[in-house]
């Protein structure tokens, strides 16, 4: 019995999925998600937003409209009318895997 190429031939995995993984089953961050916490505490200090409650899936920030945007329904938001920005709440999305309520 002859095996196929394609099972003959180990999968190659992309670099860009090991640099994601350097992390796996530590409990700090390293690589590209360490860079990507930075990221996240500078933004959080220079755009502070809220949590409606401890296990919100989001978080938002007020905010205003940076120009004029018009939907397809015809509704359009002029340059400066208040707005909210929705985030995920990602310091809490860390946590599902750890024994955390999750979302059902």
């Amino acid at each position: 019995m002859t095996r196929s190429r394609i099972d003959s031939t180990p999968a190659r995995i992309p670099l860009s999925w090991h640099l994601l993984r350097l992390n796996a089953g530590s409990p700090q961050p390293h690589g590209v998600l360490s860079v990507w916490r930075l990221w996240e505490r500078w933004y959080e200090h220079q755009h502070p937003t809220h949590i409606l409650t401890p296990h919100s899936l989001l978080r938002y920030a007020r905010s205003h409209a940076p120009g004029a945007h018009t939907f397809a329904s015809g509704a359009v938001i002029a340059p400066g009318a208040p707005i909210l920005e929705l985030h995920f709440n990602n310091a809490w999305l860390a946590t599902l895997g750890s024994g955390s309520p999750c979302i059902s």
